[in-house]
């Protein structure tokens, strides 16, 4: 079971920290708002969305991992 700590954050079971319980979280609840938005979007909406990540998915993940190589 987590373990609450006196600062309000979540420590990992077996972990001297926060270990990888805070990260997975936030994935998560990103995740269901995401979904959450999704279906309430129209049919139409929903397509034309999945039409603009094809066209500038890609584009955005290449300078993600270009801004990512750049950091130490």
């Amino acid at each position: 079971m987590a373990e609450f700590t006196e600062q309000g954050g979540i420590r990992a079971p077996g972990t001297g920290g926060y270990g990888v319980a805070v990260p997975f979280l936030r994935a998560f609840w990103l995740f269901m708002l995401v979904y959450r938005m999704w279906r309430r979007l129209p049919a139409r909406q929903r397509r034309q969305a999945l039409v603009l990540a094809g066209r500038h998915g890609p584009k955005l993940a290449t300078r993600a991992m270009s801004l990512r190589r750049r950091r130490p």
